[in-house]
């Protein structure tokens, strides 16, 4: 649950910003040929900029994680619903106490061909 961190930034914290593609391409090239890597994250309106709903919500929506995994050249393997939480708006920030421990999450595996 820490993709989403990727996309945080601020200037007064001593890391960053991220260069998601550098990360991502750094992964794959370490990854044996069959590697897998599992994204679990808090998952944010669909649509949302990422940059946006990390800063406010710490949270991703799941179409930019899928974006830059395959960007990178990794192969949505499998995808679970088994963290969802449908009555989670994805609208709060996950440390809010109506929400904290109960958001809306996604797991997705993916592998390098």
């Amino acid at each position: 649950m820490v993709y989403h961190d990727t996309y945080w930034y601020s200037p007064t914290v001593d890391w960053g910003p991220i260069d998601q593609h550098e990360l991502l391409s750094t992964l794959f090239s370490a990854l044996a040929r069959g590697g897998i890597v599992l994204v679990v994250d808090h998952a944010a309106v669909a649509g949302t900029d990422a940059h946006v709903s990390a800063k406010a919500t710490h949270r991703i929506d799941p179409a930019v994680v899928l974006r830059d995994f395959t960007a990178a050249g990794f192969v949505l393997d499998a995808q679970s619903d088994l963290l969802r939480k449908r009555d989670d708006d994805r609208t709060r920030g996950v440390f809010d106490p109506a929400v904290k421990g109960r958001t809306d999450r996604f797991v997705m595996r993916f592998r390098k061909p």
